[in-house]
């Protein structure tokens, strides 16, 4: 499927933006099956029997001309019981799939399970809780592989601590006040690659004009010659092995962010922070600083909503990739 192959050729029916955000989320899961061939627009919202009736001879016109096999449908509220209904009639014949797409996106197969009330199906979304089973499964792979990661990680450490010494004036390490799990906050422990008093002078950095914050981080004036070569390679934040080991941080989880970045995450902040922030995430590997802020609170959302062992095994192996090229780190 991936490859184009055996795919449900699939109309798309509904209004925007509905029907283009549809059209987008089949879009980016090949796997899934649908390929979109056509849209097509809802009817009026107070359509007559022969209006819906020109209407539904449409749709069978447009499955015809495309070879479809498959109508999904938009949630709105003109596409209400009664002509999804005649639709579903109209579709039996053909034996053409109906698929009903809810208003809600964007959330993880095991949170979802259907619920009858009399003759009305109601989906039902569990909380994205990170407990019991779960929770011990990924303190174990955090454990594991940071104490793993310590010791190979442990001769670039001692390079890069040299070289931070021998190369500017200050402390090897730096500490820095992070937002964890739950709102908490947490010190990170990193390798310095910032002048002494660089902490003083983010607020001048910040307040840049043109560009989001990460655009304007790359060209940061208080990073030493070191420290650029330290973030290349993603050397300078191998020290936090030792707050994934101490439980303050996870292997895998949204980037820990700084107290004053909260807003600019807003009602999704809380989201974000219903488990661990992690050493590498989702965004990491999807560009990593290359990213821009809006695409980094997607990925992190996208990640509580869908965390699993596997997914954590798969964003483990893609950071080993980013890291040796260097992918989107300055």
């Amino acid at each position: 499927r991936r490859y184009g192959h055996f795919l449900h050729r699939t109309i798309v029916v509904g209004a925007e933006p509905s029907k283009s955000e549809i059209v987008d989320m089949l879009d980016r899961d090949p796997v899934a099956g649908f390929t979109v061939v056509d849209v097509v627009d809802e009817p009026a919202a107070d359509v007559d029997d022969a209006g819906l009736d020109e209407w539904l001879d449409e749709v069978m016109t447009r499955i015809a001309l495309e070879d479809a096999d498959t109508v999904a449908v938009a949630s709105s509220p003109a596409l209400g019981q009664r002509v999804v209904q005649r639709l579903a009639w109209r579709l039996e014949g053909p034996r053409v799939d109906l698929l009903v797409a809810p208003s809600i996106g964007d959330v993880a197969g095991p949170r979802v399970s259907m619920r009858m009330a009399a003759d009305l199906p109601l989906l039902h979304l569990d909380e994205p809780h990170l407990t019991g089973p779960k929770r011990a499964i990924k303190r174990s792979l955090d454990i594991l592989f940071g104490v793993g990661l310590f010791i190979l990680f442990l001769p670039f450490l001692i390079v890069g601590g040299i070289g931070t010494k021998l190369t500017s004036r200050g402390p090897i390490f730096y500490t820095q006040e992070r937002v964890g799990r739950g709102g908490q906050l947490i010190r990170v422990l990193k390798l310095r690659t910032m002048r002494v008093g660089a902490d003083q002078e983010r607020e001048a950095i910040i307040g840049l004009p043109d560009g989001d914050i990460a655009a304007r981080y790359k060209a940061d004036p208080r990073i030493t010659g070191f420290g650029r070569f330290l973030r290349r390679w993603s050397i300078d934040e191998m020290p936090q092995v030792v707050n994934v080991v101490w439980g303050s941080m996870s292997l895998v989880g949204p980037r820990p962010v700084l107290v004053d970045e909260l807003p600019l995450f807003g009602d999704a902040d809380h989201r974000r922070h219903l488990t661990k922030p992690g050493l590498t995430g989702l965004w990491q590997v999807s560009g990593r600083k290359s990213v821009d802020w809006e695409e980094r609170m997607r990925l992190d959302l996208d990640y509580v909503e869908h965390w699993s062992p596997a997914l954590d095994l798969v964003i483990v192996a893609k950071t080993v990739k980013a890291v040796l090229v260097g992918d989107g780190a300055y």
